[in-house]
């Protein structure tokens, strides 16, 4: 990923207007690449194998949830 010395400035005066630190290019360099590939991780698209996977955990995590209250509501 190619990151230019504007975003670079751009970057340091964001951080030195929140958290009150000037950051030199290396280390402001480093943290903005951490939080592009942060922000990667978090918005990538999702495959389809991936969805699935997620579908048939929390329907299974829903049944066993629905059980349980079940249980509980009768016990009362």
């Amino acid at each position: 990923m190619e990151i230019t010395s504007s975003e670079i400035r751009q970057f340091q005066q964001l951080y030195r207007t929140k958290f009150g630190i000037e950051l030199d290019d290396k280390t402001a360099r480093h943290k903005l690449l951490n939080l592009v590939g942060q922000m990667y991780m978090v918005y990538r698209q999702i495959t389809p194998e991936q969805l699935a996977v997620y579908r048939t955990r929390n329907e299974y995590v829903n049944e066993n949830t629905n059980n349980e209250q079940t249980r509980t509501a009768s016990d009362s």
